[in-house]
């Protein structure tokens, strides 16, 4: 590829990018991805997996973050549960003793 075609190219790109946002952007690379020359597209290929691994590890520390919220409520729950057992038992007992 020449440059003068990769520089209109990389245009194109930037004039999509800066009007049409972060997405257009990312479906201009997919739908030109062949009209790149190889280094590029590696270039490209080895971005859009990173993003993707970072968007996984954040998802997967977002769904630890809501376990771990949950597992808070839960024993969270089983100590009001007791105090709450406890608390019918002491009146339980009380009535037994009053009776």
């Amino acid at each position: 590829m020449s440059e003068k075609k990769l520089g209109e190219l990389y245009k194109k790109f930037l004039a999509v990018a800066n009007t049409e946002g972060e997405d257009a952007a990312r479906k201009f690379l997919t739908d030109h991805f062949s009209d790149f020359p190889e280094d590029i597209q590696s270039k490209i290929t080895s971005a859009f997996f990173e993003e993707s691994l970072q968007d996984e590890a954040l998802e997967k520390k977002q769904i630890t973050g809501i376990q771990t919220e949950a597992l808070d409520a839960m024993s969270q729950l089983e100590k009001m549960k007791r105090v709450l057992e406890d608390a019918l038992r002491i009146k339980n007992l009380q009535s037994e003793l009053s009776s």
